[in-house]
């Protein structure tokens, strides 16, 4: 696994919601280890139209989403990466896929950051 900057999740931004399912058919323990912030209960979705707003809510039985940063999500998902095998090299700059027969050879990286 390549990652850009200095350790996993370094270089994203991201705070919101990750729907959980399909997290948790690779990491069947997600919901007791990975760094969630909250379960969401209720879902709204709201449609407007100058000053009309109609909004629709329902509540979830088994949690499907949840809130987290995604800097913390990605650092937990690497390592469990490192857990299963994989190979996490930081800092690398990746400048072009490699492509062959259709399917990836490899990356082409010019140099580190």
């Amino acid at each position: 696994m390549l990652e850009r900057g200095r350790e996993p999740g370094a270089k994203s931004l991201f705070g919101g919601k990750v729907y959980a399912q399909p997290l948790r058919d690779v990491w069947p323990d997600l919901d007791r280890k990975a760094p969630i912030h909250r379960w969401v209960r209720v879902e709204r979705f709201s449609l407007t139209k100058g000053d009309r707003v109609a909004t629709v809510e329902y509540r979830l039985g088994r949690p499907v989403a949840f809130t987290t940063y995604l800097p913390e999500l990605v650092k937990w998902m690497a390592a469990k990466a490192e857990e299963a095998g994989a190979l996490v090299v930081d800092e690398v700059v990746v400048d072009e896929i490699l492509v062959k027969d259709g399917s990836v050879a490899g990356v082409g990286a010019a140099g580190t950051r």
